[in-house]
């Protein structure tokens, strides 16, 4: 008689790859690809205990491990939060990360979501304390290797400076490159260096940059390769001896681009000594020179938007991006005419300009939804990035392209209420919700009128909280996963209170904890508001898999990230607020 053997369970295993730097990624096998095969050759010999790679692939080429601003592994949390993954494989530990902070938090959500982690080239075991010990020591030299070659290669920039050495790229406006010697270096084009000096010479005299821009538009003066007219030499100025004289050596030089290095045509003008756009790399590149042929997210129009590491909210329903709402509109249903995109177009524009040299061309479109919620899409020109290409002859060529960055509105007639993600503060939020309502609504908004509250949290401090939910959307659990805690008057100098809960708590042991932690600080519930809440829903499952889950935040007044998840999440998370009793009104 046969015997039915135990079937062994099913690990489904992401492998996350990451190289810092480009060189070699065109090639056909590159060290992305041989990470993997790694990766795979080690699950396939796990294959017995039910380990299986998933096809989804997680590579992040050209991005450092020094932050955890990178696509590949963004898309990999958003996964595991999803339930879709049980283990995560790379070849070494610095792959994930080298530094010490963000490999803590990246753990944080592997053990929050049950996630297993593995270095196929590292053994040891994370489930005891000197297996912890071990992947922190790891980590801790990965961290140290990391600033210790930034530093080295810091200081070696410096010392050229220092002595006039160039540091090489592509030289700025007014320079060429001599490379008739051991080592090359800059030296003086007449020709430009005259420009220079015109271009200097304009400044005090009309005393502004954008005339300055105008008058180099009218001149059609175009920089070099890579730099617009008038980037001077960042950071290391030339030195006394050079010929063009004191305006080379000006404290504030400035630097503006456009795509065709054209300064007027949507790039800006700042001191080129000014954060981390000072340096080498061309402006808009974020100290990398990108080469073309990589695919780019596309929204819904024909637009580029920027893939990977994100630079000024190149982004359109990015996951984990709070929304902020604004209530007290008109309840009313809306017929949107062509005028009234134009109009937002025209408003958008007349903000973004004049205050920061982008967003001189805007496009929005609009997209109703079933559930009677307006989206409007807002695509504006961001500042351009300098991009260095090959040609069909094999020559190198300088390439412009302007990338949208997006500003979205939703607009709800249900409730009367805006939502908007937007990059940028609070004055931000209320100048460009300004600019929605009087150009879509036709409601005049007054600066001073009050921000009426989206969400209300206090209640969440009650001993006897239950949080209710729907039968139908399937949710077999809910669970607080942290919140902030304000005091009303400041208390023993304490600002805030940050509470995390384990993923066993329930809603009792978790206001077990707040009402401990308030004690501990002398503090009632009467004496603070909850700020910021976290939320995580768990799933009926279907016994093959594991069950799913969905994370989402609140934060009080009017903030929320669920309009980011995909509609059928957002939708039952919008309900579930509504039975706690969190939406305001």
């Amino acid at each position: 008689m046969s015997r039915n053997k135990p079937s062994t369970p099913r690990v489904r295993c992401a492998v996350y790859t990451r190289k810092s730097t480009e060189d070699g990624l065109q090639q056909e096998f590159n060290s992305l690809d041989a990470q993997r095969e790694a990766a795979e050759a080690f699950i396939a010999s796990q294959k017995a205990e039910g380990w299986v790679c998933l096809p989804d692939r997680y590579d992040d080429g050209g991005f450092s491990g020094g932050n955890a601003d990178r696509p590949g592994l963004k898309r990999l949390m958003a996964d595991i939060e999803n339930g879709q993954v049980d283990c995560v494989m790379v070849y070494k530990v610095d792959r994930l990360s080298r530094s010490l902070l963000d490999f803590a938090r990246i753990m944080g959500t592997f053990e929050s979501h049950d996630v297993s982690f593995v270095s196929v080239t590292q053994q040891f075991n994370t489930t005891h304390s000197m297996g912890r010990l071990t992947l922190n020591i790891l980590l801790s030299f990965a961290q140290f290797e990391r600033e210790i070659i930034g530093e080295r290669i810091r200081d070696k920039i410096a010392a050229q400076r220092r002595k006039g050495k160039w540091t090489g790229g592509v030289p700025v406006l007014g320079y060429d490159v001599d490379r008739s010697g051991p080592s090359p270096k800059l030296v003086v084009n007449a020709t430009e260096a005259a420009r220079v000096r015109t271009i200097f010479d304009l400044y005090l005299k009309l005393g502004s940059l954008l005339p300055v821009v105008d008058q180099l538009d009218e001149r059609g003066w175009r920089g070099q390769a890579a730099y617009p007219v008038g980037h001077a030499v960042p950071a290391g100025r030339v030195p006394d001896h050079h010929p063009m004289g004191s305006h080379a050596r000006c404290e504030t030089p400035t630097d503006s681009c456009d795509p065709a290095g054209n300064p007027s045509a949507g790039g800006r003008m700042r001191p080129a000594c000014a954060g981390r756009r000072a340096g080498m790399a061309p402006p808009g590149t974020n100290g990398r020179i990108r080469p073309l042929g990589r695919p780019s997210r596309q929204g819904p129009v024909d637009l580029p938007v920027r893939q990977g590491r994100v630079r000024r909210g190149g982004y359109l329903l990015a996951g984990g991006r709070y929304w902020n709402r604004w209530n007290g509109l008109p309840a009313e249903s809306i017929t949107v005419t062509d005028k009234q995109t134009q109009a937002l177009q025209d408003e958008l524009r007349k903000y973004y300009w004049p205050k920061e040299l982008r967003g001189r061309h805007c496009r929005v479109h609009h997209y109703p939804r079933s559930n009677g919620v307006d989206y409007f899409f807002a695509y504006l020109d961001d500042w351009p990035d300098r991009l260095l290409v090959f040609d069909d002859d094999g020559e190198m060529a300088p390439r412009s392209e302007r990338y949208a960055f997006t500003n979205v509105f939703a607009f709800d007639h249900n409730i009367g209420c805006v939502d908007l993600v937007a990059r940028g503060g609070r004055k931000v939020h209320l100048r460009l919700r300004e600019a929605f309502c009087r150009s879509v609504l036709g409601v005049d908004v007054e600066d001073g009128e009050p921000v009426a509250p989206a969400y209300r949290l206090d209640h969440l401090l009650d001993s006897n909280l239950a949080l209710p939910t729907d039968s139908s959307d399937r949710i077999t659990s809910v669970r607080l996963t942290r919140v902030r805690l304000v005091p009303k008057h400041v208390v023993n100098a304490v600002r805030y209170e940050e509470i995390g809960f384990s993923q066993h708590a329930t809603l009792h042991t978790a206001a077990t904890e707040i009402s401990e932690r308030l004690a501990d600080q002398n503090l009632s519930p009467g004496h603070v508001s909850v700020k910021q809440a976290g939320f995580q829903l768990q799933f009926l499952g279907d016994g093959t898999r594991k069950p799913k889950t969905m994370t989402f935040n609140v934060s009080c007044p009017n903030s929320c990230d669920l309009k980011s998840k995909p509609d059928e999440m957002r939708e039952i998370g919008e309900r579930c607020l509504k039975l706690w009793g969190i939406v305001h009104g």
